[in-house]
């Protein structure tokens, strides 16, 4: 994880002598819930804030990665006694590497993603301290500068340390973003 937050600060560094490189900031709500054993939990609704950089690399394509705080996990149900009635509250630094393809105001964009726990509900082993996952997403540029976005990420990785539990984290974002 080390390496990949170094080569990340590398090919931002390197890029800042780039032409038309772009930096901003995020700020969004995420509805997350852990999949598998974790199903009939609440969901949790969190915030997501974080910088990036877009990075032209052709006429309408870019490539966009991105460094987030993001709350996810779930909320318990009401059953008393059974795994769903566990908090499973998760946060992460993560670090999305776009590709973004603009069509006028409108861009699509996927990646991978990759995240390292900072936080969890029992501050405890419990937990995976990493995820990947896979991010795909729509935006609508409002202004020059500032777009909104709804995007879907899909976890991987079972991020619960347990043999008889597996949640893997789902969650739907929205967000805005202002770009300087």
């Amino acid at each position: 994880m080390k390496k990949l937050l170094l080569v990340f600060l590398f090919t931002i560094s390197a890029t800042c002598l780039a032409q038309n490189v772009r930096y901003g900031a995020k700020l969004g709500l995420n509805v997350s819930e852990l999949s598998g054993d974790y199903e009939d939990a609440l969901s949790r609704y969190g915030f997501m804030a974080g910088v990036f950089a877009e990075i032209p690399l052709t006429g309408s394509l870019n490539f966009q990665p991105e460094l987030l705080y993001s709350a996810q996990g779930n909320k318990p149900n009401s059953v008393a006694g059974s795994a769903n009635a566990e908090r499973a509250e998760l946060d992460y630094i993560q670090l999305p590497l776009l590709l973004k393809l603009n069509k006028q105001r409108f861009n699509v964009h996927v990646g991978p993603q990759l995240g390292l726990a900072v936080w969890n509900s029992f501050n405890s082993d419990a937990y995976k301290n990493y995820d990947v996952a896979a991010v795909g997403g729509i935006g609508y540029q409002i202004i020059d500068g500032l777009s909104i976005d709804a995007r879907y990420n899909f976890g991987f990785v079972d991020v619960v340390n347990s043999s008889a539990l597996e949640g893997k984290n789902r969650y739907f974002t929205l967000s805005a973003s202002y770009k300087l």
